[in-house]
């Protein structure tokens, strides 16, 4: 079976050695942990608090009924794992993951501590709302920072403090397992999420004396009720997201507490002319929401877009010549000919699913079903 755990909202991801190693060639670091962050002073304030919840698709490994929950606390120490012997210990690091993901070492190239200094500081952190374990898989990008006006199209950002630029990801993805128990009976093993303790923020809102969590789960694509889910999968979403502002900002202040949790030092930056073009831009494009959000300034790099108009993507026109096709690059997910599409149960039986219901159809892998207009 497989297992996509998708992760929205403040995270810190950390592996068994620096990502500057992948950088350099090795992929493969040992286990990942990503620390949610979110600092209890703004318990309080909504807008400002990052609530750590767990959602998922699947099947209850232990009675075999459907589980799709949203909304679990997330314990303080939780591990997610899939429970398959044969899976190499380890988290893959995809270059997207490279690529789009800001390694906070380059936002702060004057630091000098050691990698495990920094795992210290994070470990002793009180701005750690929960820690989650995973220790197999692979890690990529995926969703990128957008601008919604002229279609929601991703646009480059700037690191305040730094020379650092260009397209971010604002969406993870961890993914495990594979198809090798495709046409089993059972599911090979399953995904074990389990936990302990009351998470930081837990504990201001919903107080209790303690808190456990557990889940095995299998995939669910069991009836023609579930052709929208992926076969042989298992979907975890788990967001650290604070409340819906009144309009969108173009800036994220609280990536802020990521830093101040890794025990970075602070910058006096509010006299460069970035910072003071920046806070200029910030009033002038919604001056009640930037009284609010000033005094936050930590003095550690944040992420702006640079400018969203400079990015609008091109629009269908008639260019004088026909498009021709190019074979793409083998996306993320099955490789082909593990399952054949459209396969109902005994008509293809090397190929086929041992379940009585097509294939699946996850939104990430149909065909492109774009609109029209007249």
């Amino acid at each position: 079976m497989r297992a996509r755990i998708i992760f929205q909202g403040l995270t810190v991801f950390t592996h068994g050695r620096p990502t500057a190693d992948a950088e350099n060639g090795e992929r493969k670091l040992g286990p990942l942990t990503a620390w949610l962050v979110s600092d209890p002073m703004h318990h309080a304030a909504p807008l400002h608090t990052h609530r750590p919840y767990l959602g998922f698709i699947g099947l209850d490994a232990r009675t075999n009924e459907s589980r799709v929950e949203t909304k679990h606390w997330i314990p303080f120490d939780t591990t997610i794992r899939l429970d398959d012997p044969s899976l190499t210990p380890g988290v893959v690091i995809d270059q997207s993951y490279l690529d789009y993901v800001p390694r906070l070492g380059a936002l702060h190239p004057s630091d000098t501590r050691s990698f495990t200094s920094i795992l210290q500081n994070l470990q002793q952190s009180g701005l750690i709302s929960s820690r989650i374990t995973i220790p197999s898989g692979t890690i990529r990008a995926r969703n990128f920072i957008t601008w919604d006006w002229h279609g929601n199209t991703p646009t480059r950002v700037a690191y305040m403090d730094t020379n650092i630029q260009g397209f971010a990801s604002n969406e993870v993805v961890v993914d495990i397992g594979d198809d090798s128990d495709i046409n089993d009976d059972h599911c090979k093993g399953c995904l074990v999420v389990e936990g302990v303790g009351l998470n930081r923020v837990q504990q201001q809102v919903e107080p209790r004396h303690s808190y456990e969590f557990r889940a095995e789960l299998c995939p669910r694509v069991r009836t023609p009720t579930d052709y929208d889910i992926d076969p042989n999968t298992v979907e975890l979403l788990i967001t650290n997201l604070p409340a819906r502002r009144p309009r969108a900002l173009f800036y994220g202040l609280h990536a802020e507490v990521a830093s101040e949790a890794a025990g970075f030092a602070r910058r006096d930056y509010k006299t460069t002319p970035q910072y003071e073009r920046f806070a200029a831009v910030a009033d002038e494009y919604d001056h009640n929401q930037w009284m609010v959000d000033e005094p936050m300034i930590m003095g550690h790099p944040f992420p702006f877009l640079i400018d969203p108009s400079e990015d609008k993507l091109d629009g269908l026109k008639d260019v004088g010549e026909r498009g021709m096709a190019v074979r793409p690059p083998d996306p993320y997910g099955r490789p082909q000919g593990v399952i054949r599409p459209g396969a109902v149960g005994g008509d293809l039986p090397d190929h086929t699913p041992h379940v009585d219901s097509p294939t699946g159809d996850d939104p990430q892998n149909t065909e492109i079903c774009p609109f029209t207009r007249i």
